[in-house]
C-alpha cells in the first residue's frame, strides 16, 4: 500500500510540474522594435525619431529605438539658449498639446503635483486584447536636470486605452547613472528597465509613451528624453493547452494506478 500511494504521489506530482512547465511555455511576441521605420497605427508628436546607438547607449533589442526629448530650440527658447537642438528636426510640444495628442485632460500629466510643461509621445494601436495579456516595453530615461529632489523634476508616462489619465513610468530622481556620451544632451540616466502592463479588460486597446519637462518652457534649459525598444504582447495562458495537458497526463496517471494494483 505505501509503495502504491508513494507512486500515485509521484504522479501527482508530475502532473504538477508538466502543467506548469505548460505554463511558461507562453511566449511574448514582438510588436515594434522600430527597425522598419514606425508601422501601421503609430503615432508621433513633438521630437520623436529612431535611432540605432545614442551617444553609446545601445538599443535593448536589435539596432534601433525610439527616442523622444522634451528639447525645443526655436530660437529665443530656454532650450536654446541653454546650447541644445531638437534630436529629430522637430521641437517638442506644449502640454496641452501633446494631451490632446493622447487624448487625455492637460492636468493628468503629471507626477505628484507636477504638471508636465512640454515634451514628445509616441502612440501604437494594438488592436483587440484579452483580459489576461500583458503588454511590456523597455525604456531608459535621460535627463540633464539636476538629481537634488527639486519640484521642476522632469518625468516619462504611459497612457492606455479604457485607463482614465496618466501613469508615471520614471522620473529624474531614478537616473542615477551617467550617460556614456561626453557630447550628448544628457548626463545621466536609468539605464534599460522593462515595464509590464497587465490588460484586465477585453478591448481595442492603444498604448501611449511621452516624455515631459517639468519646468516653465521659457526659463527651464534642462531637457530630457526617453528611449523606447522592445514593445511586446505576451498572450494570455492557454485554456485549451491546459486541457490537452490535463487529458493526457490524466490518462498516464490511471494507466500508472491499474498497473499498481496488479
Amino acid at each position: 500500500m505505501k509503495k502504491y500511494t508513494s507512486k500515485l504521489r509521484a504522479s501527482a506530482i508530475l502532473v504538477s510540474s508538466v502543467i506548469l512547465c505548460a505554463a511558461g511555455t507562453t511566449h511574448a511576441t514582438l510588436i515594434e522594435g522600430f527597425e522598419s521605420g514606425f508601422g501601421p497605427g503609430e503615432l508621433v508628436a513633438g521630437d520623436a525619431g529612431i535611432r540605432g546607438s545614442y551617444f553609446g547607449i545601445a538599443a535593448a533589442q536589435g539596432n534601433d529605438q525610439l527616442l523622444l526629448t522634451t528639447i525645443n530650440s526655436t530660437s529665443g527658447s530656454a532650450d536654446a539658449n541653454g546650447g541644445y537642438t531638437n534630436q529629430s528636426g522637430n521641437n517638442s510640444v506644449l502640454g496641452s498639446s501633446l494631451a490632446t495628442f493622447f487624448g487625455v485632460s492637460a492636468g493628468s500629466i503629471e507626477d505628484g503635483s507636477i504638471t508636465g510643461k512640454q515634451g514628445s509621445g509616441f502612440t501604437i494601436s494594438l488592436g483587440a486584447l484579452s483580459a489576461g495579456q500583458t503588454i511590456s516595453f523597455n525604456y531608459d530615461f535621460l535627463t540633464q536636470e539636476a538629481n537634488n529632489g527639486s519640484t521642476n523634476k522632469d518625468f516619462a508616462f504611459y497612457t492606455l486605452t479604457n485607463q482614465s489619465g496618466t501613469t508615471v513610468i520614471t522620473d529624474v530622481l531614478s537616473a542615477t547613472s551617467g550617460t556614456p556620451g561626453s557630447t550628448d544632451p544628457f548626463g545621466s540616466q536609468t539605464q534599460y528597465h522593462t515595464l509590464s502592463i497587465n490588460v484586465t479588460s477585453p478591448g481595442a486597446y492603444t498604448l501611449g509613451i511621452g516624455v515631459v519637462d517639468a519646468g516653465s518652457p521659457s526659463t527651464d534649459d534642462a531637457p530630457s528624453a526617453l528611449l523606447i525598444d522592445n514593445i511586446r504582447l505576451v498572450p494570455e495562458p492557454s485554456t485549451a493547452a491546459f486541457a490537452v495537458a490535463g487529458a493526457v497526463l490524466l490518462v498516464a496517471l490511471r494507466s500508472r494506478m491499474r498497473k499498481s494494483r496488479l
